[in-house]
């Protein structure tokens, strides 16, 4: 039997499952309290206190922003589908992993600790 080339990960306890609006919220962009702004300039919108609490790494750049704040992650190389792909994944719970993305998301997962999504980037590797 073929495996598939895209693999849904869904935490034990996904987070859209306990608080379904946070999808809402994040998906209309309603009443983010910072951005992200990428290499490329390009911002995106979250909430720190969910986005500190689902990515361990990035909790420590969010301590003593003001309202409004931008977090730059211009020292990094970040690529913005990557990063958008795990900030839906801080809000949900699930992430799609394929041949295509597995490399870059096992990458950023290792260095922002999500252990979670490392693990099955690893397992999805394995079993390929």
């Amino acid at each position: 039997m073929a495996l598939s080339d895209v693999v849904v990960f869904e935490d034990r306890d996904p987070l859209y499952r306990a608080c379904p609006a946070l999808s809402v919220i994040r998906q209309e962009n309603s009443v983010p309290d910072v951005q992200l702004r990428l290499n490329d300039k390009h911002m995106i919108s979250v909430h720190r206190i969910i986005i500190a609490a689902r990515i361990p790494a990035w909790k420590d750049r969010f301590g003593g922003l003001s309202e409004g704040g931008i977090i730059s992650l211009e020292d990094q190389s970040h690529k913005q589908n990557i990063i958008q792909h795990l900030i839906d994944y801080a809000y949900t719970g699930q992430i799609e992993i394929s041949l295509e993305n597995v490399e870059d998301l096992l990458y950023y997962a290792v260095n922002l600790r999500l252990i979670p999504v490392e693990k099955c980037c690893y397992r999805f590797l394995i079993n390929r």
